[in-house]
């Protein structure tokens, strides 16, 4: 295949990895499970085999989220062993897209109660229903400038609007 028509081609399925099943201390521990199961292994001990799996099935575990534009469907997976389990959604329910600004934190502490923090800016791109009180998680970017980029690609291929969110609020609560 020649480069014009790789960029001539139409992309039929997007694919979006979200981020971790497991929280960062069950990923050391599942790549120590991965390490010592080897080392088991090579020694010449069965049980490495199932301690291996174990840290494998941690350390390899993900989320993530596909778009089918030919099918405008959506499907909301885990990835267990690449193999990929979830829901699947009509993606005509999601009109809109729209950026949030997110701040992730982490806290770990020692036995002695002293604490480690490191916080995290990412700028997620969810899909938005029209009254905007539900919304899809499609991708994650650590700037801003790359987010509002990705967040026009995506709406051109998907056919969808970029918003600021505003969710409707019932004329009900207003008059409390």
């Amino acid at each position: 295949m020649s480069s014009n028509e790789i960029l001539n081609q139409r992309i039929e399925i997007i694919d979006n990895h979200l981020g971790r099943v497991f929280p960062a201390p069950a990923l050391i521990g599942g790549y120590l499970f991965l390490i010592f199961g080897f080392l088991g292994l090579i020694s010449g001990y069965l049980i490495g085999l199932v301690i291996a799996l174990i840290g494998a099935f941690v350390c390899f575990s993900f989320s993530g989220i596909q778009v089918d534009l030919n099918t405008r469907r959506i499907k909301l997976y885990t990835s267990y062993f690449g193999f990929k389990k979830g829901e699947t959604k009509d993606l005509t329910l999601y009109p809109f897209i729209c950026i949030f600004k997110s701040n992730k934190s982490y806290s770990v502490y020692s036995r002695t109660n002293r604490s480690t923090s490191y916080s995290e800016i990412t700028y997620d791109i969810y899909l938005l229903t029209k009254t905007h009180k539900e919304k899809v998680l499609l991708k994650i970017e650590k700037g801003q400038e790359s987010a509002i980029e990705s967040a026009k690609k995506l709406a051109a291929l998907l056919d969808l609007e970029v918003v600021q969110y505003n969710p409707v609020v019932k004329s009900r609560i207003n008059k409390r």
